[in-house]
C-alpha cells in the first residue's frame, strides 16, 4: 500500500495499492490523487469501496506482503478489508537471518539483482506530497515494489525448502506468520501495559 505519506495506518489516508500476480502486468491503483492546482480529487480513480469489492474476493488467494502488518492495518481501516496474509517477506528475511537489513530494496538487491540502482520513495518524491504526483508517474515507483516482493518471495520459498532449513520452515509457517496479524489487532486496539510491573520484571531478569 502507499499512503498519504503518512505511516500512522489509523490515521492515513490510502493513496493505492500495488498488486502484482505471475504471468500478469504489475499494477498501481490510483484512489485518493488530487489536481496539483484545485486540490480536487482526480474523479476516474477507484475509491475505498472498490478495493474493498473486489480484495474480498481474495479469500481463497494466497497473498504474499512485505511489511504485511503494516499493509495489513492500512487496508482494514481505509477500506474494511481483513486480508488474510500467507507470506510476509519481511518476516522471512529475519527468519531466515536476523542480522541482514530487511528492507526491500536491499533484499532485491542482494537476492535478486545485484545490478540495479538502490532508490527509495522518499529520494524520488522528496518533499512532495505523495497525493499530488500524477498517478502514472508514481506507478512506475509503486507498482514494481509488488514484483519485487513477488520475486523475493520464490528465492525465500527455495531457501525455506532446503533439507537443512526444515525448523526455519516450521518456525516461519507456523508461529511467525500467525503471529503478524494478532499484533496487528492488538496494535490497531491498543495494549494496556503495567509500566511499574514491566519495570520490574525488566530489572529483575537482567
Amino acid at each position: 500500500t502507499e499512503t498519504d505519506n503518512s505511516l500512522d495506518p489509523i490515521s492515513c489516508k490510502l493513496m493505492g495499492p500495488c498488486i502484482y500476480t505471475p504471468g500478469m502486468k504489475n499494477a498501481y491503483i490510483p484512489i485518493n490523487h488530487v489536481d496539483l492546482h484545485t486540490r480536487e480529487r482526480l474523479p476516474w480513480q477507484l475509491t475505498e469501496d472498490d478495493i474493498k469489492e473486489q480484495f474480498e474476493r481474495l479469500s481463497d488467494t494466497k497473498i504474499i506482503m512485505q511489511n504485511g502488518k503494516f499493509d495489513y492495518q492500512v487496508i482494514k481501516c481505509t477500506c474494511e478489508v481483513e486480508l488474510d496474509i500467507y507470506w510476509d517477506t519481511l518476516v522471512g528475511t529475519k527468519v531466515l537471518n536476523e542480522l541482514e537489513k530487511a528492507g526491500l530494496k536491499e533484499q532485491y538487491i542482494s537476492k535478486i539483482d545485484p545490478g540495479i540502482e538502490k532508490y527509495s520513495i522518499e529520494k524520488l518524491f522528496e518533499k512532495i506530497e505523495y497525493a499530488v504526483v500524477d498517478p502514472e508517474l508514481f506507478a512506475l515507483y509503486a507498482a514494481t515494489d509488488a514484483y519485487m516482493t513477488y520475486k523475493l518471495y520464490e528465492y525465500q520459498l527455495n531457501e525455506f525448502t532446503k533439507p537443512e532449513n526444515s525448523g526455519l520452515y516450521n518456525l516461519f509457517t507456523t508461529i511467525e506468520m500467525p503471529v503478524v496479524p494478532v499484533v496487528a489487532e492488538m496494535e490497531l486496539a491498543g495494549v494496556t501495559i503495567d509500566k511499574e510491573y514491566s519495570e520490574r520484571l525488566s530489572n529483575k531478569y537482567h
